[in-house]
C-alpha cells in the first residue's frame, strides 16, 4: 500500500497593491526568500474576516487558509514583530538562525522592511 500527501505553504509577503501572481519567482537556491508565514499574528480573509486561531499547528492555517477566497490570507502585526518572535519558540523554516535564510533577526527584518 502507498500513502502520498501533499505539502502546502503558506509562505511570501505582497506588497499593498500588487497582485499575488506579480510577486511569484523561481531562484536555484533559497538565498534572498521571504519566509514570513506561519507566525501567531492576527489572519484574515480578504474580506477582513478572523478564519481560525493562529496558534494550531502549521497545517491547519494552511488548511484554513486553503477554504478562504483566493486562498489567501493577510497577517497582521505591529512594528515590533521581530521582537515578538524571539519570545515565540518557531521551529523549522520559520526561526532565525535556519541555513540560507533567516539567518537572524536583522536579516529578517530587512526583508520583511
Amino acid at each position: 500500500m502507498t500513502f502520498k500527501a501533499e505539502t502546502i505553504f503558506d509562505r511570501g509577503l505582497v506588497p499593498v497593491g500588487k497582485k499575488t501572481e506579480d510577486m511569484y519567482y523561481q531562484t536555484a537556491t533559497y538565498d534572498h526568500w521571504l519566509w514570513i508565514g506561519s507566525y501567531q499574528f492576527l489572519k484574515v480573509n480578504l474580506r477582513g474576516e478572523r478564519f481560525a486561531n493562529e496558534s494550531v499547528p502549521y497545517q491547519f492555517i494552511v488548511n484554513a487558509a486553503a477554504k478562504e477566497p483566493g486562498y489567501l490570507y493577510a497577517m497582521i502585526w505591529d512594528d515590533n514583530y521581530a521582537e515578538t518572535l524571539e519570545k515565540v519558540h518557531m521551529l523549522g523554516c520559520a526561526r532565525y538562525g535556519f541555513p540560507g535564510y533567516m539567518k537572524d533577526k536583522e536579516a529578517f527584518v530587512a526583508d520583511a522592511e
